[in-house]
């Protein structure tokens, strides 16, 4: 299949292995790229981005992969049984797409959130921003901000529009899904492709440094889509 799988690392060993061994049963010899976002070498093949921000290690991914879609994924993400088969429908089905989002699910086959509204502050403080999961949709819809932890982008519109590497962790995939409404695209939420992921399983290794990290990438997003910086 014509797909490269870009995988932001982060120092999380077991489930990357645990990705990639997801990958392999179903796509033969794969284009996985993985890019290490992290303090700690890997005994894996990849390019090194240290110290670098998650967006600029997502476009570095982007410019190395060599395969007409692009599958961004956590490493703290796994397939399940008979994803490509569903992938080949939907490629099929739905030729006019840009941008597929894969239904995120826990252990338990329960939906997990990954959903959003387009952002705005209004949205924010009526806690309207976040779709609740009981509103997620049941059929394949398209949808404004879903996570970019599991998401299947064509590589030529990643390179047209790529992410925004002032950011450094947070809102780069709520900036890009932003960007990518405004240039009349749409995002469909795949009801059949679902996708394994442990929250947090990456971030919460940063401790409270996470929540400067988020405050400080919500702060430039706000700058960038109020005062058009």
């Amino acid at each position: 299949m014509n797909i490269s799988f870009v995988i932001i690392q982060w120092g999380n060993i077991d489930n990357l292995l645990k990705l990639i061994k997801s990958i392999e049963i179903q796509f033969p010899e794969p284009e996985i790229i993985v890019v290490n976002n992290g303090p700690n070498k890997i005994n894996y093949s990849c390019f090194d981005n240290i110290g670098g921000t998650y967006p600029s290690a997502v476009n570095i991914g982007v410019r190395k992969s060599k395969k007409k879609w692009i599958m961004l994924l956590s490493p703290a993400v796994e397939l399940l049984e008979n994803f490509k088969n569903y992938l080949e429908q939907y490629f099929k089905k739905y030729n006019n797409i840009n941008i597929f989002a894969p239904k995120i699910i826990d252990r338990n086959f329960n939906i997990k959130p990954s959903l959003r509204r387009n952002y705005s502050i209004r949205n924010h403080l009526l806690r309207k921003w976040k779709i609740p999961i009981s509103s997620y949709p049941k059929e394949d819809k398209y949808v404004e901000q879903p996570m970019s932890a599991a998401l299947i982008v064509k590589r030529k519109f990643l390179i047209k529009f790529p992410f925004d590497e002032r950011f450094r962790l947070y809102f780069s995939d709520v900036d890009w899904c932003r960007k990518t409404i405004k240039n009349n695209e749409k995002i469909l939420y795949c009801t059949d492709l679902k996708v394994f992921h442990e929250f947090g399983a990456t971030t919460k290794k940063l401790g409270f440094k996470r929540r400067i990290i988020h405050f400080k990438d919500y702060l430039k997003y706000l700058k960038k889509i109020y005062l058009k910086s």
